[in-house]
């Protein structure tokens, strides 16, 4: 076995740690433990004295630091020890391994200064070291690893500034530096990757105006430049990429207006993310040329005016719309009654107006998320929502509708269920919700899937609540607050065992709390206060610890935890008052027999000749039972 030079045992489903013989193997060079289920730590002097050229550890449970002499021989080509449980720093000795070729370690807690690890490696092509804990900066030795094609390095703690000399890696084709701690302007060579087909550079500290314009056509595919601190006008350089796919600029400070150019040059745009910007003006028309855009978020800047992008007939493929928090106005947008793909609309916290069109029923079949809150929507809710079956979350508050709260909502087939059938998107996006949740706004990003509830508060809804919202136990809030809703809160609200969230404050409603309300094992809150409601508040092991008198103040006739005491009624006196006199009747008719019985049977014992015959026969009895003995 000492001559072993290629010891492959991956994919067997091996286990335990691996034995400390290993290191006899004096002339082993390939090394592939890969696939299995090894935990522990390496032996560690593993690589000590070897010539290791490829070391496969993925996709184990090893743990521990890994041994610092494993590249001893300063041969090793392929490295891969992805998705692990290993800690520490990195072998020193990697950075004088000049002939690798791929580094795969993501996955793990690594820890140490990246530049201490990586210098000249001429023949490096794909280096992944995503998910640790790395720190430091990049050295100017990554301008001589000209063979890099693949480089992801998310998810650490890199620093600094990326010099012009990173401009070198020509070969790049996915370039990932995203969830570090990078700042800094680009360099100006920076958009001469010629071949680059994935950059992401999101959630950093990168600052400063993106160039104007390229000599070079880029061919791009993704883009990902959300969540720094770029700025000035919509970059130019987007003009020469042509093949590009996914655009994403969202939370930095761009500002100006879209211009015309993005709706017919960039032709292939699938994602146009430009959320959290200071972008204005208008929206261009053009944009309805992009046949192939699945998801368009313009939301939280300062865009105003209608919306006048063509309707589509047969070439809309919006998935996803967000124009939430802008300046918007006019009626709904006309452009969406052809996008019948469609599965979430936010438009919300605009200034559009008119009544919701009757056509969001029929055209848009397979809508997930409707949100159309804080704009001066008026009319009635169209009855034709109902069809929407895939329909999870709607919310229409703070505008100024009317009449009253569709019973066919009851047929909303998704908040039927426990799980509504989320559908989850194509496209390699994260997309992002604002849910008015438990009082204040939050954002949803994982986990929207889900989510289910309505929240029409702030209108002018009246008459009753429609019984046939108890059929959706799929929801997790639901939200009636601020209208003119009047009558009783539906007996079998207790039968949305799922709820967390419900508030049916500032109405009219009337009558007493359904004691089915106590149920609700997952309810954390409760606004039932201001209106007319009466009667006993009922108790249940979720209601005690809802304890602030204040969700059910100002209703008069309402009392019991955590109100006041109870004061019984006049019938409950009377019926407490008869239950009392029967008790005494009961009482009385007890002691009277036991008093009766004593009293003669305690004058017969007092006669002489009684008592003489009741002592014989008690005699008697006692001979019989010795006698039977």
């Amino acid at each position: 076995m000492t001559a072993l030079q290629v010891l492959d045992v991956n994919t067997n489903s091996l286990e335990g740690e691996l034995p400390a013989t290993i290191t006899s193997l004096r002339n082993l060079q390939n090394l592939a433990l890969h696939n299995n289920y090894f935990n522990g730590t390496l032996p560690p002097d593993l690589g000590k004295g070897l010539r290791l050229t490829d070391v496969i550890f993925e996709n184990n449970s090893f743990s521990g630091e890994l041994p610092q002499r494993l590249c001893d021989g300063l041969a090793l080509q392929f490295f891969m020890a992805k998705d692990n449980n290993f800690s520490g720093r990195l072998p020193p000795c990697l950075k004088n391994c000049r002939e690798l070729s791929w580094v795969w370690l993501h996955g793990n807690q690594f820890t140490g200064d990246i530049s201490e690890v990586f210098g000249v490696h001429p023949n490096l092509e794909n280096v992944d070291v995503s998910g640790n804990q790395l720190t430091g900066k990049l050295s100017s030795d990554w301008s001589q690893c000209t063979s890099v094609a693949h480089l992801s390095m998310k998810g650490n703690r890199i620093s600094g500034n990326i010099d012009a000399t990173f401009c070198s890696l020509t070969s790049l084709l996915t370039l990932d530096l995203s969830n570090n701690q990078f700042t800094g302007e680009l360099p100006s060579c920076w958009w001469e990757f010629n071949i680059l087909l994935t950059m992401d550079l999101s959630n950093n500290s990168f600052s400063g105006e993106l160039p104007i314009s390229t000599s070079l056509d880029l061919k791009l595919e993704s883009l990902f430049l959300a969540n720094n601190c770029f700025l000035g006008v919509f970059p130019s350089v987007i003009e020469t990429c042509r093949d590009l796919v996914i655009l994403d600029l969202a939370n930095n400070m761009f500002f100006g207006d879209i211009p015309s150019w993005v709706g017919t040059s960039v032709p292939l745009l699938v994602v146009l993310s430009l959320p959290s910007n200071n972008f204005s003006g208008v929206v261009p028309p053009e944009l309805s040329q992009l046949s192939d855009l699945e998801v368009l978020d313009l939301s939280s800047n300062s865009f105003s005016g209608e919306i006048l992008m063509a309707v589509a007939n047969q070439n809309c493929s919006l998935k996803s719309v967000h124009l939430a928090g802008n300046g918007f106005a006019g009626t709904f947008p006309p452009f969406l009654q052809g996008c019948n793909s469609l599965a979430t609309l936010d438009i919300g916290n605009n200034q559009f107006f008119g009544g919701i069109p009757t056509w969001i029923g029929s055209h848009l079949p397979l809508l997930q998320i409707l949100r159309l809150r804080s704009n001066n929507f008026t009319g009635e809710i169209p009855p034709e929502f109902s069809r929407l079956s895939h329909l999870q979350l709607l919310d229409m508050a703070n505008n100024s509708l009317t009449g009253s709260i569709p019973v066919a909502f009851g047929n909303f087939t998704s908040m039927r269920h426990n799980l509504p059938p989320w559908v989850e998107p194509s496209w390699d996006f994260q997309l992002s919700v604002n849910i008015s949740w438990k009082g204040c706004e939050q954002t949803f990003k994982d986990g929207i899937g889900l989510i289910t509830g309505i929240d029409l508060s702030c209108n002018l809804l009246a008459e009753n609540i429609p019984d046939e919202l108890t059929h959706l136990i799929g929801l997790w809030f639901l939200n009636l607050s601020r209208n003119d809703l009047s009558g009783s809160i539906p007996e079998r609200i207790g039968s949305l065992e799922l709820l967390e969230f419900l508030d049916l404050s500032c109405n009219e409603l009337s009558g007493g709390i359904p004691p089915s309300i106590s149920n609700l094992p997952s309810l954390g809150m409760l606004n039932l206060s201001n209106n007319c409601l009466e009667g006993h508040i009922p108790t249940g092991n979720q209601l005690q610890t809802l304890a602030d008198p204040s969700i059910y103040g100002n209703n008069q006739g309402l009392c019991g935890f955590p109100l006041s005491v109870c004061e019984p009624t006049s019938g409950e006196r009377a019926e407490d008052h008869t239950k009392l006199g029967d008790l005494g009747l009961c009482y009385s008719v007890i002691l009277g027999t036991v008093f009766g019985f004593w009293l003669w049977f305690g004058a017969l014992f007092f006669l002489e000749q009684w008592k003489f015959c009741f002592l014989s026969f008690v005699d008697g009895l006692e001979m019989k039972i010795v006698v039977r003995r």
